[in-house]
């Protein structure tokens, strides 16, 4: 029993070391960028469902008159269901009256040239109109990047 006992030992020390030993290898080769990637496709798809519920309600109400401000369109989404029987739940990105995005950070909302309204998220640093800013085109982006890395 003894015998056994230090052999388990061994073995799960020597897979422990080859686990910590492959971690600190990807970090070191791939640094943050596996972080990034994950930061910024989480953000991504928050700020596409928040464009998306903001255009399905202005396609079901035309005459609607809500200025492009996070407040205003947090109020209006807070209990609002999609059409088409897509019923998405948007009470993750809403936190105290403000669109927020996927790490609850509050989202800016902009005029598209089309009517549209664009959500931009903060991205890594929490601080708007920075480089690291994440919108819902950069989705395309990172999703021909992981379709990429699986080949």
């Amino acid at each position: 029993m003894k015998k056994g006992c230090i052999i388990a030992a061994i073995v799960v020390f020597v897979l422990g070391v080859i686990g910590i030993g492959g971690c600190v290898y990807v970090t070191k080769k791939y640094g943050t960028k596996l972080v990034d990637y994950g930061t910024e496709f989480a953000n991504a798809g928050a700020t596409f469902a928040i464009e998306t519920a903001i255009a399905d309600f202005k396609t079901k109400n035309p005459e609607a008159q809500i200025p492009t401000t996070n407040e205003a369109w947090a109020a209006v989404l807070k209990d609002y269901q999609m059409s088409g029987g897509k019923n998405i739940d948007l009470s993750a990105f809403i936190q105290n009256g403000k669109l927020v995005d996927a790490f609850q950070k509050e989202l800016k909302l902009v005029d598209g040239p089309d009517g549209s309204v664009k959500a931009i998220s903060p991205g890594k640093d929490g601080i708007i109109d920075t480089e690291d800013d994440v919108d819902s085109s950069k989705l395309e982006k990172l999703q021909g990047m992981a379709e990429g890395a699986e080949k």
